[in-house]
This record gives structure tokens, C-alpha cells and sequence, in this order.
């Protein structure tokens, strides 16, 4: 997905300069490692349902 959004145009995806900088930063987190995330983040009463939340200030 990630790869998909950088191959976007910004007419297309307005943020696409920002992940192309963190993809070449490094800074983007790996499918397995959001994938791990959310599987110990459902059902934990920490998280609201339809609450918004930044893997990075978690």
C-alpha cells in the first residue's frame, strides 16, 4: 500500500511529498510491525472505537 500511495501524484494524494521523505527517511513502519499493533490493540479498552490513533505516539 505503501508503494501505491508513493506512486501517487499530488493531485491524486495531496500528502505524497511527505511519504516519499519518510520512505526515504526510513521513518515508515513495516506492514508486520502495524499488523502486530492492531492485533494487541483490539479489544483493548485503552482504544475507543472510532477513536483516532498515531502508531507513532503509541
Amino acid at each position: 500500500m505503501q508503494g501505491e500511495i508513493r506512486s501517487r501524484t499530488a493531485e491524486q494524494f495531496a500528502e505524497v511529498e511527505r511519504f516519499k521523505t519518510l520512505h526515504a527517511e526510513g521513518q515508515l513502519r513495516s506492514p508486520e510491525s502495524v499488523g502486530e499493533f492492531i492485533f494487541h490493540a483490539i479489544g483493548n479498552k485503552k482504544f475507543q472505537n472510532g477513536g483516532f490513533y498515531d502508531i507513532r505516539d503509541l
